[in-house]
């Protein structure tokens, strides 16, 4: 019993230390389990069709080319209220932006987002310092219930969103899981190898 533990906090060390071993696409109905911040676009209030780069940087998303905030544009898509954000102008069809980009202020081990299209499949592809890791399609509409899109069990800092068809969608919100920082690593392998060498003692002792 004693050598299985010790095989298992093993493995479960050259896990956390050599990081997952590749990314994971997902498309459900609830997003992240356990979303560490969730983002819903109401943090700032803007005019309808301002257009949205740097502006929610604050909470760790920019986009590029810029999306357009909406007040009111709420065209009935599952898991979104306004305000959201449109990769278009909603009032005349202009100015669209397709693909674009959400970029995160720090790296992410999983992120999900709520989007809106005309029926179509949109691809999905996940970067960390302009170098792809990971891409996923899945079939996207106004009505969906499957709505969330996203990546998990890698670190990226970087999605862009390529909607097929005519390009319209509506960004909602957008969850995110951080990448730990190197203090918390640090107390997680201390915490096992306290956990080792209690195990060890006691077989000694026994």
């Amino acid at each position: 019993m004693v050598i299985l533990f010790r095989y298992c906090i093993s493995v479960l060390l050259i896990l956390i230390i050599a990081g997952p071993a590749h990314a994971t696409f997902f498309n459900n109905s609830t997003g992240l389990a356990s979303p560490t911040q969730t983002v819903d676009f109401s943090e700032h209030t803007f005019a309808d069709d301002t257009p949205i780069t740097t502006q929610f940087s604050d909470v760790g998303l920019t986009f590029a080319p810029n999306l357009y905030y909406e007040n009111t544009f709420a065209p009935g898509v599952p898991n979104s209220t306004a305000p959201d954000l449109t990769n278009f102008i909603p009032s005349n069809g202009s100015g669209l932006t397709n693909p674009f980009s959400i970029f995160f202020s720090s790296p992410v081990t999983s992120a999900a987002l709520v989007l809106g299209t005309n029926p179509n499949t949109t691809m999905f592809t996940a970067f960390l310092g302009g170098v792809m890791v990971d891409s996923g399609s899945a079939p996207s509409s106004l009505g969906n219930p499957n709505d969330f899109y996203g990546f998990t069990g890698v670190t990226f800092d970087q999605i862009t969103v390529s909607v097929g068809g005519d390009g319209f969608a509506v960004l909602d919100t957008v969850q995110t899981v951080p990448v730990p920082e190197p203090s918390q690593w640090i107390l997680f392998v201390a915490g096992a190898g306290i956990l080792v060498a209690f195990v060890r003692g006691r077989r000694v002792t026994a």
